[in-house]
């Protein structure tokens, strides 16, 4: 396995929780 692939996988994935809660928190 690419550790590269793996790496910028978690990052993606990450980015995109921390966006869905955002949108999730900051809703009225």
């Amino acid at each position: 396995m690419d550790s590269e692939f793996v790496e910028a996988a978690l990052v993606s994935s990450f980015f995109t929780a921390f966006f869905f809660l955002y949108s999730v928190v900051s809703d009225p």
